[in-house]
Formats: C-alpha cells, structure tokens, sequence
C-alpha cells in the first residue's frame, strides 16, 4: 500500500508537470497569434529573437510539415506567397546582372522565370527586362520581337504607351523612319485611352511622342513637315519644352526651304531668349546667310562682327563648335562679299578673322585673300605686303603646312607678288616717261598714256 501510494504521488507530480508546460506552450501561441490592443505601445523586439534570413528560407521551402489541424491559420507563409517571393528574388537578381551587364546570367534566370510557374506578374517584368536585355547586346531585331510580345499578352497594360515609344526608338535606330513614326503616333492614341491616377506621366509621353515626330522627320530630310511639327510644339505652353533645341531645329528647316524671312524672325526669337544657348553661333550664321539673301547686308555684316567679337566665355560647354562657326561665318560671309563686288566689306571681316586664329593653315589662306582685296581696291603696296606675309609664313612652317591646297596659296601668293612687283616697276617706268617729254629724241613722238 505504501509503494502504491508512492507511485501515485509520482505519477500526479507528472501530471502537474505536463499541465504546467501545456500552459506555458498555449500562452506562447497565444502570444504569437493575438495582436496587442490598439491602444497599446509598440513592443521592441527582443535582442536575439530575430530569425537569420537564410534559415527562415530554409524552412519555408519545407512548410508543409508545420500544418497542424488545431490551427486555424500559420504565422508562416503559406506555400503559393513563398513562390511569389522566390519569384521577385530572382527576378530582382537577374536585372542587377543586366545592370552589370552579366548579361548571359541575365538570360538563363530571366527565361527560367518565364518557362516556370512564376505569376504573371512576375512574367510581365521579366518580359521587359529580356527585352532591355536584348536592346543592351545590340539586338534590336530581338528587342523588338519580345517587347511585340509584351504587347500581345499584356494588350491594355499600363506600360503599353512606353513599350511603344521604346519601339519607335528602336525603328529609327534600325533606320526604319516609317515604322517609328507609326509607333509614335500609336503612343499618344494609347496614352489618352488609358485611366490611371498618374496622368503627367502619360502626358509627358505623348508630348516626347509629339517632339520625336518631328526629329524622325527632321532626320529623313522632311524638312516641310519637322518645321510644321516643331512649330506646333512652339505655339503649346508645354513647360517642359527645351524651346531653344527645338527653335535650333526649326531654323535648319527654314534653311532648307529657303524662307528666310521666317529665319530671321526665329533667329530673332532665339538669340533673344537664349543669348547663351549652345548653338548660338550656328544660329546667328544662319541668321547672317539669311540676311544677306534678303539684301540686308549691312545687318548681316553686323551679326558677323557680333559673333566675331563675341568673347571665349561666350563659348559655353563646346568652345570648339564656337570657334568652328565663328570662323565659317566670317569666312563665308567675306567670300561671298569678295564675289559680289563688295571688296571693302570682305576687308573689314578678313582683318577681323586674321586675328581669330593663330595657325599657318588658317592665317595663310585669310592673308592671301586680304591681299587680294587690297588688290582690287587699287592698293598695290598693301596687297603686296600681304603676299609677302604668306609667303613668310610659308617659309617658317614649312614642315607643318603639308597639304597641297596650302602650298599652291603659297604659290600663287608667290606670283601675285611678282606679278604687282613687274607692274609696279612698269607703272613707273611709264610715269617716268610721260613725266619727262623733252628727253624725247626729235621726231619720235611721245607715248600716249593708257
């Protein structure tokens, strides 16, 4: 009796026992599963009771063991969530290996995700990065298929209006003018059918499809239709118009077409707004090419001194494009005067340029033609100083002058000089004669001057 009553007092100490840890077990998940009062403070974790985020993967892969009938849900992910965030995780790997153009690594996780059972949404951007992986490796052949792809399975997505404008860059890259005007155009149909809270981005589309319009056609030469498009985005009050780009734009086409009236009035307009636009140099020798084709000379001659005078901080970010133009200006413009008969014009603008540019390549062809400019204003000795000049430079920078064209102005400076020394000596020896008629033998009559 005694060992009997023994043995219940152990076996109750066991019941106890179990209960005790029964409890703590049901407190436990009752702590897991409720959710704090809502006017509770926030709890900190405890140090220690976070879970290393490679175990916690580790085991999610094997959930299934962790379902328990006295549960009515799982503090664990369920099964198809878990796909999802495996999913998103190589996905997110691959765009980082396109992004540091491990582009082969790329490829075989971005088709295993579109050969697999990731979502459709998982689908849809692993579509466009094979697409933009493509366009990276130069395939554009390739690009385009796959973003056709995106637009067939994805027809009434959100991304459609920028896979297409992505498109048309592709076509005129691949120089098919016609299919990118087609795909800019369809961007702005498709942009405005579409309802989405985020209208300025859709609205910033069709505005790029609108300028991109008028660059494809700025490209293949339609000058006609570019100065329509550009003049278009010209009237709008689109603030995020860079308006001196596109004027720049629109004068070359008034160029082409020959309406230079327009070209002043735009030129006008730009130089006004923009003094310090990068392309203002360009802008103000088209501006003088346009006046002296409307016969205002004297105002083409001053936009070229103003380019001409213009100084180094004028230059902007490109001082090379600046001097290029600075000096075609001058140049052109005092040859064409020269051609008209202005001599005392293309003077004023060859002294000009000699200045301009230190280099025997240019300063022997400008010296050459001031010379001939002082020969046609019946100014011998100038011009043959002139000759003189391009002949020294000639002799001093022999080895770097190398091209034929420097050395036959050489030459020909050579023989202008000689030419005005043999008709100098000659115009004195005239002088000479006609000055002096009583030296003349008796009988022979005096020379009658020419």
């Amino acid at each position: 009796m005694p060992a009997c009553s023994s043995i219940w007092r152990v076996l109750a100490r066991g019941f106890r026992t179990t209960w005790t840890l029964g409890a703590a077990w049901s407190v436990s998940l009752n702590l897991l599963a409720a959710s704090p009062p809502a006017d509770a403070p926030p709890v900190p974790p405890s140090p220690g009771s976070a879970v290393p985020e490679e175990v916690n993967q580790a085991l999610r892969e094997r959930q299934e063991v962790l379902v328990s009938s006295n549960l009515l849900s799982s503090p664990i992910l369920d099964a198809s969530r878990f796909r999802v965030e495996k999913a998103e995780q190589l996905l997110t790997i691959a765009r980082q290996q396109r992004l540091r153009q491990e582009l082969n690594n790329a490829k075989t996780n971005l088709v295993s995700l579109l050969t697999g059972e990731a979502p459709s949404e998982i689908k849809r951007s692993a579509i466009l990065e094979l697409a933009l992986l493509a366009q990276d490796e130069g395939e554009l052949v390739r690009a385009q298929q796959i973003f056709s792809q995106f637009l067939s399975k994805f027809p009434e997505d959100a991304s459609v209006p920028e896979v297409l404008m992505r498109q048309g860059l592709l076509f005129r890259q691949m120089g098919a003018p016609n299919s990118a005007l087609s795909k800019f155009f369809a961007v702005m149909s498709k942009a405005i059918n579409i309802q989405a809270d985020q209208m300025e981005y859709y609205q910033h589309l069709v505005l790029q499809a609108k300028t991109e319009i008028a660059d494809t056609y700025y490209a293949q030469g339609r000058h006609t239709d570019a100065a329509d498009y550009f003049n278009r985005l010209l009237r709008s009050d689109e603030p995020g118009l860079n308006r001196p780009a596109i004027r720049a734009k629109l004068i070359h086409c008034l160029v082409e077409t020959e309406k230079f009236n327009d070209v002043v009035t735009q030129a006008t307009a730009l130089l006004t707004e923009a003094p310090h636009f990068k392309k203002a140099a360009e802008v103000r020798y088209a501006f003088a090419q346009a006046l002296r084709r409307i016969g205002r000379h004297q105002e083409a001659l001053q936009q070229v001194f103003i380019l001409l005078q213009s100084q180094e901080s004028s230059a902007g970010e490109d001082p090379q494009a600046w001097d290029y133009w600075r000096l075609r200006t001058g140049n052109d413009l005092a040859n064409q005067l020269y051609t008209d008969g202005d001599y005392l014009g293309a003077l004023q603008i060859y002294q000009k340029l000699i200045t301009l540019n230190p280099t025997p390549a240019w300063q022997v062809p400008v010296w050459y033609q001031i010379g001939l400019s002082f020969e046609r204003l019946q100014q011998p000795q100038k011009a043959l100083e002139a000759f003189e000049q391009v002949e020294k430079l000639g002799q001093s920078a022999q080895r770097t002058l190398a091209t034929q064209n420097l050395a036959t102005v050489i030459e020909m400076a050579g023989w202008r000089r000689q030419h005005l020394t043999w008709t100098g000596k000659a115009t004195t020896a005239t002088r000479e004669l006609t000055a002096s008629p009583a030296q003349i033998p008796p009988g022979v009559p005096a020379p009658t001057p020419k």
